[in-house]
Parts: C-alpha cells; sequence; structure tokens
C-alpha cells in the first residue's frame, strides 16, 4: 500500500513552550493552544472533516477590561453561497471556480470557560465589516464576568470542522487534503493607539474574497 501525503497548512507560530505572560524574546505569547485532532479522509471522495479539541490559553496583555472574546471561523466562509466570501468573490478565484453544493464548515460543539461555563448559551454570530447577516465567519461569546488587565483564562473547544471540495486553498479531493485555517481561532484584542486605533476593541474581520489572515503569537502544541 502506498504511503500518501496529506498538505496540512497549519500556519503555526513554533515557538519554544515558555508560559504565556511572562514570555521574552521578540514577540508575546497572547494565545496559545493544545489541540488533539484526526483528520477523516473518504476516498471515495465523500466529504472529509476534521475532528478535534482545543485548549486554549489566553492572556489580556492590555489595559482594558474586556467583557466579550470573538473567534474566526474561518471554514463558515464555505458553508453556502451566502456568506461575504461568496458574495464578494462570485464562487471564482484565479480562473477556478468552486463546484455548487460540496460545501464546508465548522461546527463549535463545546466551548467551556475554566472548564465549566458554557460559553455557547451566549454564542451569537456577528458581521463587523458588512452587515451580512447570512454571514458565520466571526463568533461572539460573553462569560459570566470581564476579563480583567493582566488576567489569564482558559477555554476548552471541541469542534468538527468539515472541509469543501478543494478551493482557495482550502479543501478535499479524493485522498488530497488541504486544510486551511481549520479551527477555531480567537482574535486580536487591540487597545487604544494600537495600529491608529481610536477605542479599544476587537480586531476580528470576516473572511473576505480579498484577505489576509492577523492573529497573536502563542504556543501551540498539535497533535494531528
Amino acid at each position: 500500500m502506498r504511503n500518501r501525503l496529506f498538505p496540512l497548512l497549519l500556519l503555526l507560530s513554533v515557538l519554544p513552550p515558555l508560559p504565556t505572560a511572562k514570555a521574552t524574546g521578540a514577540s508575546r505569547r497572547i494565545a496559545s493552544y493544545k489541540i488533539d485532532a484526526q483528520l477523516k479522509l473518504d476516498e471515495r471522495r465523500r466529504p472529509s472533516i476534521v475532528e478535534g479539541s482545543a485548549r486554549l490559553v489566553w492572556f489580556n496583555d492590555s489595559v482594558d477590561t474586556i467583557n466579550d472574546l470573538q473567534f474566526h471561523l474561518y471554514l463558515n466562509a464555505f458553508r453556502n453561497e451566502k456568506s461575504s466570501f461568496f458574495r464578494e468573490s462570485g464562487g471564482q478565484l484565479r480562473n477556478d471556480r468552486f463546484a455548487p453544493g460540496e460545501w464546508g464548515g465548522i461546527e463549535l460543539k463545546e466551548m467551556k470557560l475554566g472548564g465549566s461555563e458554557d460559553l455557547l448559551k451566549t454564542a451569537e454570530f456577528i458581521q463587523p465589516d458588512d452587515n451580512n447577516s447570512d454571514d458565520q465567519t466571526v463568533l461572539r461569546v460573553r462569560p459570566s464576568r470581564p476579563v480583567n488587565p493582566g488576567e489569564t483564562i482558559t477555554l476548552d473547544m471541541v469542534f468538527t470542522s468539515r472541509l469543501p471540495r478543494v478551493f482557495a486553498r482550502t479543501g478535499y479531493w479524493g485522498t488530497f487534503a488541504m486544510v486551511g485555517q481549520w479551527f477555531p481561532k480567537i482574535g486580536v484584542w487591540e487597545t487604544t493607539g494600537e495600529r491608529r486605533r481610536q477605542k479599544p476593541d476587537w480586531n476580528c474581520h470576516q473572511f473576505h474574497a480579498n484577505t489576509e489572515f492577523y492573529a497573536d503569537f502563542g504556543v501551540y502544541d498539535v497533535n494531528l
């Protein structure tokens, strides 16, 4: 039986396991992840999925008191033709056209703060860029108490990522998988004056047809 290589485009920061809040060096370790996941490919060209769990340790390295948390669910750009990504791209990218019907997405099955508080009870999809109520690429949750300056919180998540047919650097075809931006990823909190910001808020944009990815550094411990 031939061995096959499945390119997993993790785009992760490979950093030594230093404490999140007191790391030394050029970058601050703000968002660190411990992820266990399994890629399930179906050789009969049925939709393939990634099933995973993740523990996020997030450090409020700001002077601000933060009342909500915002997450990127990038794969939901491939949920249907109503997402902002598909409305903007028309399902076409660099002369490659998406096959309608072979959609993907990410389902958050669990998100708990401190091992007990169920944040999904407060979850809502928001559209900070274009007010497209059908777009589900940014999720907001509200903890029962704010995250204070200098505080570290721990979130446990369980998720299933369904891959679309390969398109725009994401998806599957047969036994080939290109898996990018496949786990729930917290946005970046920016305080007043950071990148000319007038007031503190989350930098957590929707997934657009012409976009880049922006995240804090952290320690990634990933078992695939």
